[in-house]
């Protein structure tokens, strides 16, 4: 596993002020190219204070926000501001000059402040977020309360107050729960004040009237109850429980207490059904002392997708949180991720305050094969899995992406493919061990049903499904996170969360096992994935970290979530185990009672990779039923970069030395006791650092890696040759002997420093005899050259990989080169088909989106300085999307962009034309 980042999360005033921007006028057009007054009022917050104050702006075009933005603390001199009393102010001369070479309608001012570069203060909604001004069509009447008119809950005796603005002289009229309280004709302001002393909830709609023109805009206060104390129906758990007999209705239930058993004070839910507002209609109801806090939703039309949080009110402040057991969640983070991925995605409201939630009654089941229903998991003892990240393990980055290439998988012969976390993670671009909703796919690599055609496809071709979970920490944008939150982490009072990790391997917000809502929680995550997804088990990210304030008791949360939530889904689903830390015999007693821990040996395989043959590359490490053992993993360097930057000789060094000794290495992993793993790629002889970026210039262990299709990989010979070997030795144990694989060897020489090693398993006419010569060619220093080896007696053989159909008498001396792996088997076995090419997997189509009326063709999508967008329709918009979500608009010069100033790496082009139509097509920047 791997730290990623920390997300800070805060929460805002009940009834305080809160930092707003102003703008005149009131109501912008988008063919308004006057002047525009930005006013920002940082009401006591950092910015009150600040020296100088910049705005980090941008424009809304086509539904993408944030577009033409400078950089983070540009201090570029015409988005600072000028302080007028309390208050910051900006003036744009007009809006489509302003920002650089962004063309387009605009439908939103984006913005936050800070006080320029090298300054640490920065201005923000009292939620932490982003301002958002909108930009009203052009020649449509529009109405407006202005930002500074009154909203959410209030206390009794507090006088509210509403001012609103229309973009053309109009009748207007302010009502209150539908009764008129405020009339003026042919004007374009209207405000109204009054005093509020009687609990309840209160609507106020301000209606403009302009000929046959009407508009209208609407605000909610409410002066709030004490909330009710009333027993959860029977059976009601944490999360949304649908109505089985009635598609109309749903509960919500939230555990919301803290480690001193203090409630809140109340607690509502805001969302669609109910224009997010807080009100005593639905306010949450209280079991008792419990900590559980539960309505019911009603009037909801089946099959559509409501958007919703939690508004926990402790003392003067509110939290807006999701539901932790969302299975779907809503993030801004969700614009920059490729549309394609997830189609016709339900947008974020503006409303939201960080990850907001989504309800759905009447849900379209899956229809699942007969082959995922009745799957017959592989031997845990004789599995081999591929480890993939669902990002780089394509160029498209997704699982139909997977599922389009499971035959080079099937072909290569592996029974279980681990992927790393897919549950809902923080940013787009990640490799998942930032966890924040463990019940929710993450959207950025497709759909729910996605994700289950890829497990149900996998289960079709005999391939087992392993998820990669993150249980021992959260981030801070995580709901029992951001639901008690002190200054820079986890609140004292936070019941969710350790103070202090009590093992060594802190990461983010740990979690407390022993409180009950995280164990309930976590028992229910391992078998909703069996249940509702039909995974074969998991991968326990760090799990020697599954601990209360100190790990005394962690086998019995280990066995709690084994027998109570793995086998609560499936009795023979596999408990995989990240497991570094331990007492005594704790990780035998795991494996004794039919969990897997993994071993880590790949120090020795970097070894033999390089032909290093030294002390301390013994591969007897890796031969041991129960543990799980691996040449390398996500988290280790790569063997044949090792191999390429330090091997012994330059024949080592050299693609075709080091690939030639890639089925060498992984047959002496995977073809030995035990169950076995391969990190993505681990095939083709993989040789790019885990330290390298996409391009494969230095960058960080988590950023994407240089995808083999870019570099021509899959139809060249050398890296190939690689994959067909090895897909052929792994299809002898997983498809042509795996009774054979699933017992234990009868012999075994794998020690530190030899050059020739060998495993025999099974007996009589099943044995077979693996033997391989580590050593470097001759151009290395020490350790090389060729070994001579005699065949085993007891049975004459036949040479497996050369597919020989001729007996080789037993005891018959063979000479190995250095780097040559052979295979000997006492029965003659046809070897396997693996292709050494697959011409489908270069980069070819690249339209991730069809609009067969949109004219337009993007060439060519292997690009060096330029490329060509060549259409006859008008463009509003184009953007560039790197894989890492940045973005940015181009310049189009006679249908050319300039792309000299680009860096290397995959890229999304997003047109935008003015009939609303879009095309994407991806490309790659030599």
């Amino acid at each position: 596993m791997k730290k990623i980042f920390l997300f800070l999360s805060f929460t805002f005033s009940f009834i305080l002020s809160a930092q707003t921007v102003t703008t005149v006028p009131a109501i912008i057009t988008d063919d308004y190219t006057g002047i525009i007054t930005i006013t920002y009022d940082p009401a006591g917050g950092a910015m009150a204070t600040a020296t100088n104050c910049y705005a980090h702006i941008g424009v809304t075009i086509g539904g993408v926000k944030w577009q033409c933005a400078p950089a983070w603390r540009s201090g570029l001199a015409k988005h600072k501001l000028v302080k007028n009393g309390t208050k910051w102010v900006l003036t744009i001369d007009n809006m489509y000059n302003y920002f650089t070479s962004c063309p387009g309608l605009y439908q939103e001012l984006s913005m936050v402040f800070n006080d320029g570069v090298g300054g640490t203060k920065e201005g923000k909604t009292a939620a932490a977020g982003d301002f958002f001004v909108s930009i009203a069509p052009a020649g449509e009447l529009s109405v407006k309360f202005s930002p500074t008119s009154s909203s959410g809950a209030i206390s009794s005796g507090s006088t509210v107050n509403f001012s609103a603005d229309a973009t053309s002289a109009s009748d207007l009229t302010i009502k209150k729960n539908g009764v008129v309280v405020k009339t003026a004709t042919n004007v374009t302001t209207i405000s109204y004040s009054e005093v509020l002393n009687n609990v309840g909830d209160y609507v106020y709609t301000v209606e403009a009237v302009s000929g046959v023109k009407t508009s209208s805009d609407s605000r909610s206060v409410a002066i709030i109850s004490t909330s009710e104390s009333q027993p959860r129906p029977s059976g009601l758990v944490g999360g949304i429980t649908y109505n089985t007999s009635d598609n109309t209705k749903a509960h919500l239930c939230l555990y919301a207490k803290d480690r001193n058993n203090v409630l809140p004070d109340n607690v509502f839910v805001v969302g669609d059904f109910n224009n997010w507002a807080i009100s005593n209609a639905y306010q949450l109801k209280r079991d008792a002392d419990s900590g559980y806090w539960w309505i019911e939703i009603t009037g909801l039309q089946p099959g559509v997708e409501y958007a919703f949080q939690y508004a926990v009110k402790i003392g003067t402040k509110v939290v807006k949180i999701s539901d932790p057991y969302s299975e779907k969640v809503l993030h801004t983070d969700d614009q920059w991720e490729p549309k394609q991925q997830y189609p016709n995605l339900k947008a974020y409201p503006v409303q939201g305050d960080g990850y907001v939630s989504v309800l759905q009654t009447n849900k379209t089941k899956y229809n699942w094969s007969a082959e995922t229903l009745n799957f017959i998991k592989p031997n845990k003892d004789n599995l081999v899995i591929y480890e993939l990240w669902v990002h780089d393990f394509t160029s498209i980055r997704s699982f139909n992406a997977i599922t389009d290439r499971l035959s080079y998988l099937q072909n290569l012969g592996v029974n279980a493919i681990q992927i790393m976390p897919i549950t809902e993670f923080e940013g787009n671009i990640s490799w998942g061990y930032n966890p924040t909703h463990y019940f929710a796919v993450d959207k950025s690599y497709g759909t729910e049903n996605d994700l289950k055609k890829l497990i149900d496809e996998c289960h079709k071709r005999g391939i087992a499904v392993i998820l990669d979970m993150v249980f021992n920490h959260a981030t801070g944008a995580a709901p029992q996170a951001k639901m008690y939150w002190g200054t820079n982490s986890i609140a004292t009072n936070n019941p969710w969360f350790n103070q202090i990790a009590p093992h060594g391997s802190s990461v983010n917000q740990d979690y407390d096992h022993n409180f009950p809502q995280t164990r309930e929680m976590f028992k229910r995550t391992l078998k909703y994935w069996i249940d509702e997804y039909k995974v074969d088990g998991y991968r326990m990210d760090l799990s020697h970290g599954f601990c209360g304030s100190d790990c005394g008791n962690r086998s019995e949360i280990m066995f709690d979530y084994y027998n109570n939530g793995v086998k609560a889904g499936n009795q023979n689903a596999y408990f995989i185990l990240e497991h570094w830390e331990e007492t005594p015999g704790e990780r035998q007693n795991y494996v004794n009672n039919g969990m897997m821990c993994h071993t880590n040996n790949t120090n020795s395989y970097q070894q033999t990779a390089m032909g290093w043959l030294k002390d301390g590359d013994d591969l007897n490490g890796s031969n041991q039923d129960g543990f799980l053992s691996y040449c390398e993993s996500h988290d280790e360097e790569r063997i044949m970069y090792k191999a390429k930057a330090f091997g012994n000789g330059t024949t080592v060094q050299s693609v075709s030395g080091h690939s030639y000794r890639a089925p060498l290495n992984t047959a002496f992993n995977v073809l030995l006791n035990g169950a076995h793993m391969m990190w993505m790629f681990q095939e083709l002889a993989y040789d790019y650092s885990i330290f390298s970026n996409s391009t494969g210039a230095v960058g960080n262990r988590v950023d994407p890696k240089p995808v083999p299709e870019s570099l021509n990989w899959y139809t060249t010979s050398t890296r190939m040759d690689s994959y067909q070997k090895i897909g052929q030795l792994i299809q002898l144990r997983t498809r042509i002997l795996p009774n054979v694989f699933s017992g234990n060897p009868s012999s075994t020489d794998l020690g530190s420093g030899k050059a020739a090693r060998s495993i025999i398993w099974g007996s009589g006419n099943d044995r077979v005899f693996v033997v391989g010569n580590f050593n470097a060619p001759t151009d290395g220093l020490t350790y090389t050259g060729t070994v001579a080896i005699n065949l085993p007696s007891g049975n004459n053989w036949f040479d497996y990989l050369a597919d020989g159909n001729s007996t080789i008498t037993e005891g018959t001396s063979i000479t190995l080169q250095p780097g040559e792996l052979k295979i000997y088997t006492a029965s003659r076995y046809t070897l396997p088909n693996v292709p050494n090419s697959y011409t489908d997997f270069t980069l070819g189509t690249n339209e991730l989106s069809t609009e067969d009326t949109v004219l337009c063709k993007v060439y060519p999508t292997l690009a060096d300085e330029f490329i060509t967008v060549d259409t006859k329709e008008a463009i509003r918009n184009i953007q560039i999307i790197g894989m890492n979500g940045s973005t940015f608009s181009p310049t189009l010069n006679h249908n050319k962009i300039d792309l000299t100033k680009v860096s290397s790496g995959l890229y999304l082009l997003h047109v935008t034309f003015n009939n609303n139509k879009t095309k994407t097509v991806k490309f790659f920047k030599n």
